[in-house]
């Protein structure tokens, strides 16, 4: 396997703006100024504030034409001396002791281009985002601000602080899928199984913000941490082509629910937990998930088998295609007693058992008739252009993903 690298790089830039506001709003003048010229380097990844750059901020409130109009401009640039290109996301963040971004409004210039979009900071606090920068290029940013009319004298005599943070990220070879292999290689997290395919055999590092209630926030009020099974070649319903795609969990089981009722017949198919699985289930995920994900071929056949390698052989005699699955039993004989697969509950997992249907439990694989109550751990593929765009892969740090670098399908 070639060698692969993955780099972050994050800045933080500090934007002191003090705003002293007289009962009358007038007569006021303040400003904002970088005490030096600042330079940071993160693998030949600069970001630099001009020298003497400041800024001046009407101490009273002002109306965006005026805003636009009259305030100064803050300026810094962001250079790539690298030899690879990169992308970038640009966020203004706000550290007021006095939340002050209900009325703070901003505009910013990139290249000397026209000042265009008036933001609110509440709003949208992203300057730019997914911004491509060639190796050995620049962007020059100048940004204004200005306390808008709807501040009232709640706003008076506030300090106004907030900062400039600039993610950037580097991934050589641009999907995630191939990040899981060097991460699986290089960190021991995964080894090599069949047919390509790479798992991971432990839940260091394996760990994904996923389905999260917007597309900019991040943590554990925000998102679900979902787990990779691995990296699999497979092929999807759009595309007779196979790709390298990331297999996701989420660890959250789901309990109380039927593989099939008494009106379907016994495979997945056609089963209750299918229906469930791809209907209501899936129609809570967000959008940009949805996006992420794809209609990839599962395997479902039936086995009785125990063991990894004639189980694998059993389930890849059937197949069907669908957007939202669950385990397959080999899913926990690959791992055996590395297993990191919760296995508290009682399991459904995608291949039958003649007439009953194979379960993960606490006590290995169980058998199941398909109409009594289990519970079931979603799994997901992810689209082979998907990438990593910032975390360890820890429990505290899970990868965050985006689509950077869209692939055309092969059919």
């Amino acid at each position: 396997m070639k060698n692969k690298t993955f780099v972050i790089a994050t800045i933080i830039m500090s934007l002191g703006v003090i705003m002293l506001l007289g009962t009358s709003y007038s007569m006021i003048s303040n400003t904002i100024v970088s005490e030096e010229s600042y330079g940071f380097n993160v693998a030949n990844f600069d970001v630099e504030f001009q020298d003497n750059t400041q800024i001046s901020l009407g101490g009273i409130p002002t109306s965006d034409e005026d805003g636009l109009k009259k305030s100064k401009e803050f300026t810094f640039t962001v250079l790539n001396n690298s030899d690879f290109d990169v992308n970038y996301r640009l966020d203004i963040i706000e550290n007021s002791i006095f939340p002050m971004k209900d009325v703070i409004k901003y505009a910013y210039s990139l290249n000397n281009g026209e000042y265009e979009k008036i933001n609110l900071l509440s709003d949208n606090y992203t300057i730019n985002q997914n911004k491509v920068l060639k190796k050995k290029a620049k962007d020059v940013y100048k940004i204004k601000l200005w306390l808008s009319l709807e501040a009232d004298e709640t706003y008076m005599n506030k300090k106004f602080q907030a900062s400039i943070s600039l993610l950037a990220t580097h991934n050589e070879n641009k999907y995630a899928t191939n990040v899981i292999e060097y991460l699986g290689t290089n960190n021991l997290d995964g080894v090599q199984s069949e047919n390509d395919n790479y798992r991971y055999t432990n839940n260091q590092k394996n760990y994904v913000w996923f389905n999260c209630v917007d597309n900019y926030t991040k943590g554990e009020d925000y998102c679900e941490k979902w787990q990779i099974i691995g990296s699999f070649k497979n092929s999807f319903k759009d595309s007779s082509s196979q790709y390298q795609m990331i297999k996701l969990t989420n660890n959250k089981v789901i309990e109380d629910i039927t593989f099939n009722n008494k009106d379907l017949d016994g495979n997945y198919e056609n089963s209750y937990i299918n229906t469930f699985a791809n209907g209501i289930f899936y129609d809570k995920l967000n959008d940009k998930e949805k996006n992420m994900m794809v209609n990839a071929k599962w395997n479902i056949g039936s086995t009785n088998k125990k063991d990894f390698n004639n189980a694998y052989k059993d389930e890849i005699l059937e197949t069907t295609f669908a957007y939202v699955g669950l385990l397959n039993i080999t899913d926990y004989l690959y791992l055996k007693e590395n297993n990191w697969i919760k296995t508290d509950n009682q399991l459904f997992t995608l291949n039958k058992n003649g007439d009953n249907v194979n379960l993960l439990s606490k006590d290995g694989i169980v058998s199941l008739d398909s109409k009594k109550e289990a519970g079931f751990m979603p799994v997901i593929y992810l689209r082979p252009d998907v990438s990593i765009i910032s975390g360890t892969g820890t429990q505290a740090s899970p990868y965050e993903l985006d689509i950077k670098y869209p692939m055309n399908f092969g059919k």
